[in-house]
């Protein structure tokens, strides 16, 4: 730990004071250009996240990421900490469409406890806000606060888990998850859904989705790195930026009681970069907190 507090490495946290939309993929980017060997890490929420980047000198090349981070364009690699939930049957198609444009691709990292998202997060979820009508908390339908509820019940699906499987093993296991958990959580959430959940509950009992799933992330996950605590201690050595990239803003984080139900499930502030730095001896140089000088916000809840 006394090793690498003494790199000279600076770091940040880029953190969004609003609802988001406040330009952080926009900051994500600004910190990548000016370092010469650039990490960015992908701390809280998944795939629901959208920053965008356009780069003006070059042609004005336009980006929105979800899961690679905002400072790809800079060449910076991606790192996933555990408190991040990525979605892996998606990130072929972000990675294809980034290489078209870009004509490259900068190295994923993932740490190898971290937690997957799984189809039946996805359909949970959808069937649950497509049945409060009016009342609806705007979520994406990524499926986050799903994923976060199962793996909290001890029914998680990390990195390394999927790392020694193939399509058949992967297949089975995403059934087991179903049977073992999903099922359980249909039942808990059945008086809650309306006619307008009934295609989702119907996918939750085709297991062709799981197949296809299974197909896509054992296919997918050739695009990640592995990481072990060591491993990572041995990459940060070479890093002189490490950036924290928050996936939402400070008034959708999950411990905000004044806009409770419409949150975001995951800690959208200095809570994660914090425990990150101490668990491997750093420290934060700059909390950077985006804002502009209007405020909006996507889908449900006051403003």
């Amino acid at each position: 730990s006394g090793e690498l507090r003494a790199l000279p490495m600076r770091v940040y946290a880029v953190i969004g004071k609003n609802f988001g939309d406040e330009g952080k993929g926009l900051a994500v980017d600004y910190f990548a250009l000016h370092g010469k060997k650039t990490l960015v890490v992908r701390h809280n929420g998944g795939a629901q996240s959208g920053h965008t980047v356009v780069q003006k000198t070059s042609g004005r090349k336009r980006f929105v990421f979800h899961e690679l981070s905002a400072g790809s364009c800079r060449g910076a690699d991606t790192l996933w900490i555990d408190s991040f939930y990525p979605d892996i049957y998606k990130l072929g198609e972000e990675i294809r469409n980034f290489q078209e444009i870009f004509g490259f691709c900068p190295d994923i990292y993932g740490m190898e406890n971290v937690c997957i998202t799984v189809p039946d997060d996805v359909l949970l979820n959808m069937a649950l806000e497509s049945s409060r009508g009016s009342s609806r908390h705007g979520s994406c339908g990524m499926g986050i606060n799903e994923c976060d509820l199962r793996t909290n019940a001890g029914f998680g699906l990390t990195l390394r888990q999927i790392w020694g499987m193939n399509e058949s093993s992967l297949y089975y296991a995403l059934l087991r998850l179903r049977t073992q958990y999903t099922a359980k959580r249909l039942q808990a959430i059945a008086g809650s859904l309306t006619a307008e959940a009934d295609e989702y509950v119907q996918l939750l009992s085709n297991n062709n989705v799981l197949l296809n799933a299974a197909e896509a992330i054992i296919s997918n996950m050739k695009h990640v790195k592995l990481l072990t605590d060591a491993d990572l201690r041995k990459k940060l050595r070479s890093i002189d930026t490490l950036i924290f990239e928050t996936g939402q803003g400070l008034l959708l984080d999950r411990n905000n009681t004044v806009y409770m139900p419409y949150v975001t499930a995951s800690d959208t502030g200095l809570t994660n970069p914090c425990f990150f730095l101490s668990r491997f001896g750093l420290k934060l140089d700059e909390a950077v907190y985006v804002s502009r000088t209007y405020v909006t916000r996507h889908g449900a809840g006051p403003l």
